[in-house]
């Protein structure tokens, strides 16, 4: 992980001038104060050959040996603090700060332990809670040498996060964006029945118009976006971003489609976690008039299970509550809620084999009992490289609907059980360019036959990333 620029010289001072000890500019790191008085001789023996280890720079050796004794002697200040060093100066600060917190819940007054707390979390980007830990030692009676040194880290650290604040609106955004083009054939365009005929609740059978029967169409789309990340302290991020898309089918042409994506929030990083909290709103027009607009939050978390190895293993939790709104038929306004979970791993890194997994549930609810539902659902997806250019994904989805009222005209309530399986390849061109191909099939079983219905999609597209 980055270390923020001003980490640097604070690290270096804490270590060269010793905090916490008058006159230690070439003295080793002490022991706990406890280690002398521990009774068992084989404990003891293994704390003094890995401070040796450390005192004479071999920090991956001496974290081994700890490591490999860890299940006998966790719990023990002076293992769990000779083992927080070792993690420390070998790369491991999330997993130093663990150790280390052991240390200082057992001895709140060991102040080294907590000046090597604070470097683990200046290495990890913490640093609110590294100045606290800083000022908990400055609180107590230490030398004014070390006290004035204690002012001058926090002084640097202060200096530079209002730099980096000021920086940020200059420098520090981060852009990104895309446009892309697309075309392609939907079987089913205007989710057209596929019954051929309905029976009414009084036992009549009908035949579906023209217009409630599938119409196939072509159909070619133009998509742009555009998002900046606008740091604010090395772990929170003001994030905005903006889509505008449209869609033509010219067999169909009154499903002509636009619509319009906002977005703005807040992303809060950690080593093991990273949190997204958006308002976003959606308008949708259709063939020129306004459809739908859609307003709310969207919240997601995701946690590393394996923090040394970012990626390779997460799980998440994510929730969406919206106002949905129809301006043409204010019956069908509705408020939606939904939450799940997610899981995702790295099946095989050699081949860039990654596997992601999500339930979900839901309410939405409509001022119409008929347009009122629960809904629960779960996806999946499989992605692998395929050679250096070519990348494969193949997901599937299924989501259950449950209405609430009895619909007259067929005299029953309304259920769905939508499948929808999908493959695709993709292609990268440089670092700009990617084309994508993509085959959809979906079905919807649903116990009213006007929403009964089956569609396959092809579609290839041409983005460019800049």
């Amino acid at each position: 992980m980055r270390i923020p620029h001003f980490a640097c010289p604070v690290f270096v001072a804490l270590v060269s001038l010793g905090v916490f000890q008058a006159s230690a500019l070439a003295q080793p790191r002490p022991l706990a104060p406890d280690l002398a008085e521990r009774p068992h001789l084989a404990q003891a023996d293994l704390l003094r050959q890995a401070k040796a280890a450390l005192d004479g720079g071999e920090s991956r050796r001496a974290y081994e040996m700890l490591k490999s004794q860890e299940a006998d002697f966790i719990g023990k200040v002076d293992f769990d603090y000779l083992l927080g060093l070792a993690a420390l100066d070998v790369g491991y600060p999330a997993e130093a700060i663990i150790h280390l917190e052991r240390v200082l819940i057992n001895r709140p007054d060991f102040l080294q332990a907590r000046a090597e707390i604070a470097k683990a979390y200046l290495k990890v980007q913490e640093t609110e809670n590294a100045k606290r830990e800083l000022l908990t030692v400055a609180a107590q009676e230490i030398p004014q040498e070390v006290r004035r040194a204690i002012g001058n880290y926090l002084d640097l650290i202060k200096r530079d996060e209002d730099a980096l604040k000021i920086s940020a609106t200059a420098k520090g955004i981060a852009w990104r964006g895309s446009i892309e083009s697309e075309v392609g054939y939907d079987s089913n365009a205007n989710f057209g029945t596929s019954s051929s005929t309905w029976l009414l609740a009084d036992g009549t059978r009908v035949l579906p118009q023209v217009s409630s029967k599938p119409n196939p169409s072509a159909l070619f789309g133009l998509a742009g976006a555009i998002e900046a990340v606008i740091p604010i302290n090395g772990r929170i991020s003001w994030i905005t971003g903006l889509r505008l898309s449209s869609r033509g089918y010219p067999s169909a042409s009154t499903l002509a489609q636009s619509q319009m994506d906002l977005s703005t929030g807040l992303r809060i990083a950690t080593e093991k976690a990273q949190f997204n909290v958006l308002a976003q709103t959606q308008n949708l027009r259709l063939d020129g008039n306004a459809f739908r607009k859609a307003t709310g939050l969207a919240a997601q978390a995701q946690f590393e299970l394996d923090p040394k190895n970012p990626g390779a293993r997460q799980w998440g939790l994510f929730a969406q509550a919206f106002d949905l709104s129809f301006p043409s038929a204010p019956s069908r306004d509705a408020k939606r809620l939904m939450g799940g979970l997610s899981w995702a791993t790295t099946l095989s890194p050699k081949e860039s084999l990654i596997g992601l997994a999500s339930l979900y549930s839901g309410r939405e609810n409509a001022q119409l009992d008929t347009l009122s539902y629960s809904f629960s659902g779960l996806r999946g997806l499989m992605s692998r490289s395929l050679n250096q250019d070519w990348t494969g994904q193949i997901s599937a989805s299924f989501e259950h609907r449950s209405f609430d009222g009895m619909d007259t005209l067929f005299g029953l309530r309304r259920t769905d059980a939508q499948t929808e399986l999908r493959l695709s390849a993709e292609r990268s061109y440089g670092k700009h360019w990617l084309m994508t191909q993509e085959i959809t099939w979906t079905k919807n079983m649903s116990s009213l036959q006007p929403n009964d219905y089956q569609r396959s999609q092809w579609r290839m597209s041409i983005k460019y990333k800049f």
